[in-house]
């Protein structure tokens, strides 16, 4: 079993005023605390395609395997994300970008895109499971309230944590949130979907 480590890149401006200081980041020193399943984690935050990008870039390098899950704090779309608050229809990045800039190395990794609707499109995201031979691809397909999902996330990679990331191992935390979190996986519509054998 593969122990959990994550790597979180996350908008740099959630709402679009100064003085917000919302960040997922506590999330992620939570998580790392010494404790039954410390996980390690890594956070930046980025507000442009190139600091994208390059971060993505840097991640899929072998020596970051340890970091086996790529967790994307955004603001989403159906098929995408946005680097910063937006109201325009058009995503700064579809999913197929994404999963362009991906392609091909993630095998073994998880990547969850922590947005609104990010995998409502159901062809899309088997579309990019396909392209970046990730291991799982987890997220909503749902509009979510920021500090439930940023709980529900807290609460899968601890389950990450303790069980690894495997298929047996996402399996498992998929059981843990459907104990401990069933309405919340219901109502943003959370899913963990794998690679075909």
């Amino acid at each position: 079993m593969a122990r959990a480590g994550i790597f979180c890149l996350e908008t740099g401006d959630w709402w679009g005023r100064l003085r917000d200081h919302t960040t997922v980041e506590p999330v992620m020193e939570l998580l790392s605390q010494p404790g039954l399943a410390p996980v390690p984690c890594i956070h930046r935050t980025v507000m442009t395609y190139e600091e994208f990008a390059t971060y993505l870039k840097e991640w899929t390098r072998p020596k970051n395997a340890s970091l086996n899950v790529l967790y994307l704090a955004f603001h989403g779309q159906t098929n995408g994300l946005d680097f910063v608050w937006t109201s325009r229809r058009t995503p700064d990045i579809s999913l197929a970008e994404l999963g362009k800039l991906l392609e091909r190395r993630c095998e073994g990794r998880v990547v969850h895109l922590g947005t609104c609707l990010g995998l409502r499109d159901d062809d899309e995201v088997a579309k990019f499971v396909r392209t970046t031979r990730c291991l799982a691809f987890s997220g909503y397909a749902r509009t979510v309230g920021w500090m439930k999902s940023a709980a529900l996330d807290l609460l899968y990679f601890s389950a990450l944590g303790t069980h690894g990331v495997s298929r047996r191992g996402l399996d498992a935390a998929g059981a843990d949130l459907e104990q401990d979190a069933a309405g919340l996986v219901r109502q943003f519509g959370f899913q963990i979907n794998f690679q075909r054998r």
